[in-house]
């Protein structure tokens, strides 16, 4: 497992997000997880790039996986809610931003 080339491949899907070409951005983080499935980074970016093509409910999916991986990540989260209010579930967009602002609560409240 190269860890440096898993880093490669989202460096390399990121700079094509800044191009808005999601497409192409989602086929390299998709390299970078399968050499390393646990890459929270690539996991959240991907989900971004669903988001931003409409493919709401594997962003969701995604969004799901990485959540597993680090159940209080405020970008996963919120991107979950943002998701799930496109495909218009409202009760459970409420209780992940619920859980988004409850984590930047407590990260002010620490001075973060």
């Amino acid at each position: 497992m190269d860890l440096t080339l898993a880093l490669a491949w989202v460096g390399r899907g990121f700079a094509l997000g800044k191009l808005r070409w999601f497409e192409e951005e989602i086929i390299c983080y998709d390299r970078a997880l399968k050499i390393y499935p646990f890459f929270l980074s690539a996991h959240v970016k991907k989900g971004m790039a669903l988001i931003n093509i409409k493919r709401y409910r594997e962003a969701i999916e995604v969004l799901d996986r990485a959540l597993t991986i680090d159940p209080g990540n405020a970008k996963a989260l919120y991107r979950k809610g943002l998701s799930l209010s496109m495909v218009s579930r409202m009760k459970k967009r409420y209780n992940v931003l619920q859980k988004h602002l409850k984590l930047n609560r407590e990260l002010l409240m620490r001075g973060l």
